[in-house]
């Protein structure tokens, strides 16, 4: 998405649609429009999800498939935590405080993308 001003963004029509979907976010979960997938994230704003996708990009975080369907640690190289992360939920500090994070964002994608488009 190119960067725009938030007034000129709320005249567009992805505007008026990222508006839209941010309105029935808690409720429903977000649908991200991204990079060509609707991506369902539940309690995520469009703008939390693509900066804590992209916060966890830079920090390094890895994903690795427990052995439970659906369940997948995250870790970091450099740091000794190791989080229990699922697509509804995370064992980090923010996951703790019921906010979203970086590591089930980075869960979310990977499941959304790991899915393929429908028709």
């Amino acid at each position: 998405m190119d960067v725009v001003s938030e007034r000129s963004r709320s005249n567009t029509l992805e505007g008026i649609f990222l508006a839209a979907i941010d309105a029935r976010n808690q409720a429903t979960g977000t649908v991200i429009p991204d990079q060509g997938y609707l991506i369902d994230a539940p309690n995520f704003t469009t703008e939390s999800f693509r900066r804590l996708v992209d916060r966890a990009t830079a920090e390094g975080v890895t994903l690795e498939q427990a052995a439970r369907p659906g369940v997948f640690t995250a870790t970091r190289a450099g740091s000794p935590h190791v989080y229990t992360v699922t697509r509804a939920s995370c064992s980090c500090t923010a996951g703790q405080l019921g906010q979203p994070s970086k590591h089930r964002a980075a869960v979310v994608l990977f499941l959304a993308i790991k899915r393929p488009r429908g028709p």
